[in-house]
C-alpha cells in the first residue's frame, strides 16, 4: 500500500501496473550488476555538470571488466559528454541494459540522457 500523491486515497499495486514492472525491472537490473558490485576492484567516483543537468559518474575495474555506470540527477534532458576514466581512447563500451554501444573519443563519451536516465557501460577485458 502506498498513499497516491495528488489524491486522498491509498492505492495497491493493481493500481499501478506499469509501475510495478518498471520496478520488477529495475531491481533485476540492479540484482543482475550484484556480481560487480561486490568483486574487489577499484572504484571511482565524480560529477560533472552537463548544462543544466548533473551526470554522477562510478567506474569499477575489476579482473574481468570495467564497469561504468552514469546517471543524471536532474529533471533536464541533456547531450552529456564526460570523461571516460579508466578506458582507451577509440575503445567501445556495450551498454548493459540497452541496445547499443558508446565509444570513447578524446577520452571522453557522449550520450543523450532523459531527465533522471541512468546508463550503465561496461568494456570486458
Amino acid at each position: 500500500w502506498w498513499w497516491g500523491q495528488g489524491s486522498t486515497d491509498f492505492l495497491t499495486i493493481a493500481n499501478a501496473p506499469q509501475a510495478w514492472e518498471d520496478f520488477k525491472k529495475n531491481i533485476a537490473d540492479v540484482k543482475s550488476l550484484r556480481p560487480v558490485l561486490t568483486a574487489p576492484g577499484t572504484i571511482q567516483r565524480w560529477v560533472e555538470k552537463s548544462g543544466k543537468a548533473e551526470i554522477h559518474l562510478w567506474v569499477k575495474e575489476t579482473a574481468q571488466k570495467i564497469t561504468f555506470i552514469a546517471v543524471n540527477v536532474t529533471s533536464t534532458e541533456t547531450d552529456a559528454v564526460f570523461e571516460a576514466r579508466g578506458f582507451d581512447n577509440n575503445a567501445t563500451l556495450t551498454r548493459v541494459f540497452e541496445n547499443g554501444s558508446v565509444k570513447v573519443i578524446d577520452g571522453k563519451i557522449k550520450d543523450r540522457f532523459a531527465p533522471k536516465e541512468a546508463h550503465v557501460y561496461e568494456l570486458v577485458k
